[in-house]
């Protein structure tokens, strides 16, 4: 009877392969079922290890006749059925698309055939009692051999091209004609003069944390950013990168959204953009999203010469990064986290620090403003934005002397709140889109020294108080939307 629902498997696999239209849209249960593939994968997987390793033991006579060596046939029997499982849930997985074809044809027949061969092991193995034959043995070897091939294609499919390589030593790397690694070194620039600010500044964060959904082998939403083609065409939401306006391209505000938000990129099961890398990205696009721009002419920002200056680039720190500030209180840092608050260095060896807030109805409570006043020197970059912050609230950023960039988008700030801002010496970006300022904002902006852009798209305020406010502060990007300006 075993042996039978074995064969009936692996026949309506065999048939579910042939008659699964993976062309269409895919229906919410085929999907939810296609999910359980990761899971369900690791299960042959180990099992037919197991019974490799059995027979091979029983083989050379260890455990010949022992109870382990008996239990290989109901092995076989668990693997042979979650291969197929696993085979058939990895079919309605792969209707979600943004896979590289080639690759996951591989990965798929592979994994069908590892299905059929378990199935045939096992009804090899529960017809035979004691000594097995040499061809069985090639079968349960093979199988093997196979598992670790399908294994490879599928952790390609799901982090990208190199992902097993990427850490093998130099001896292991010739043998499979890889690089060495010091062909992959970390350290970003050699010579300024004729380094481009993406391909060592950008690209390698794309690589790292992007590419595994985004890549060659896996496009998740049809979106690419391994080439700067497709980073321009964007996918199937339109395009992710607007160049020369980071507060419109997707692809920065998928960042910079919480981490709990189920439309934030990386996933939070990713490896995470840091704060200093998702800045080093926004700053790109607002340059342009040139992929010619030499580091050399490149004209960075005070937060991007930081980042320079922790690559040893020959870079003087300006402005709030030029002062001498003491590392964050660890103790206040830890209460300010306690107390639902996101707090990161915004770069390695840095002083400064960037917070937001993952909870959009707990923002600026008591406990996070008593931990703030112990951190006023370190807090630079706020982002308060889609949060239940109000002007009572605002009113505590007046004790943050080193504010340098503050997200306030759609939140119910009025003008009253944005006073508390008033004589910031250090404050360069501010976000006030969809909030409830009006023409009446000018006057606190006319007192922020360092101020270079400002956004108030889908607020009260005027094209005609904006334009008055330009052209006595020439150098301030003010922002008022799309057909606004």
């Amino acid at each position: 009877m075993a042996r039978l629902s074995v064969v009936i498997g692996t026949a309506a696999m065999l048939v579910l392969l042939l008659v699964v239209d993976t062309s269409g849209r895919p229906s919410d249960i085929g999907l939810f079922f296609g999910r359980v593939h990761p899971t369900v994968v690791h299960f042959p997987i180990a099992l037919l290890i197991v019974a490799g390793l059995t027979e091979l033991l029983a083989w050379r006579g260890v455990f010949a006749e022992s109870k382990l060596a008996k239990a290989t046939a109901p092995i076989l029997f668990l693997a042979a059925w979650s291969a197929i499982v696993a085979a058939v849930a990895g079919l309605y997985l792969a209707q979600a698309g943004g896979y590289d074809a080639s690759t996951f044809a591989w990965h798929q027949r592979l994994g069908v055939v590892i299905a059929v061969l378990a199935a045939f092991a096992y009804v090899w193995r529960s017809r035979v009692e004691s000594t097995v034959s040499g061809g069985y043995l090639a079968v349960v070897g093979l199988l093997i051999v196979l598992v670790g091939i399908t294994g490879h294609l599928g952790g390609t499919l799901t982090h990208g091209e190199g992902y097993l390589t990427r850490y093998a030593p130099d001896g292991i790397r010739r043998v499979l004609g890889e690089p060495p690694k010091s062909a992959l070194s970390d350290s970003p620039i050699d010579d300024p003069s004729t380094a481009t600010v993406f391909d060592t500044m950008v690209r390698p964060v794309f690589e790292s944390k992007c590419e595994s959904c985004h890549g060659a082998a896996v496009r998740k939403g049809g979106f690419r950013l391994d080439t700067p083609e497709e980073i321009i065409d964007g996918g199937e939401d339109g395009r992710a990168v607007v160049p020369g306006r980071s507060d419109e391209s997707d692809l920065v505000r998928r960042l910079w959204l919480p981490a709990t938000d189920r439309k934030h990129m990386p996933p939070m099961h990713r490896p995470q953009v840091t704060p200093a890398e998702a800045e080093m990205i926004r700053w790109w696009i607002d340059a342009g999203a040139s992929f010619d721009l030499l580091v050399a002419d490149a004209e960075p920002d005070p937060a991007i010469s930081l980042i320079f200056e922790s690559w040893e680039m020959e870079a003087l720190p300006e402005g709030v990064f030029a002062l001498n500030v003491s590392d964050p209180d660890t103790v206040a840092l830890a209460e300010l986290q306690a107390a639902g608050m996101s707090a990161s260095l915004i770069a390695e060896g840095s002083p400064f620090l960037q917070l937001r807030c993952p909870d959009a109805d707990a923002c600026l409570t008591a406990a996070q403003v008593a931990a703030l006043d112990k951190l006023a020197d370190q807090v630079i970059w706020m982002d308060l934005g889609r949060t239940t912050v109000d002007d009572d609230a605002v009113a505590a950023l007046a004790g943050l002397p080193h504010l340098t960039r503050l997200h306030l988008e759609q939140t119910a700030v009025t003008d009253a709140g944005v006073s508390a801002l008033r004589g910031m010496q250090y404050l360069e970006y501010l976000n006030l889109y969809g909030t409830g300022v009006t023409d009446a904002t000018f006057e606190l902006l006319d007192t922020l020294p360092a101020l270079t852009a400002v956004y108030l798209w889908q607020t009260p305020v005027t094209a005609e108080a904006a334009e008055a406010f330009r052209a006595g502060h020439p150098d301030v990007h003010v922002n008022l939307g799309a057909g606004a300006e």
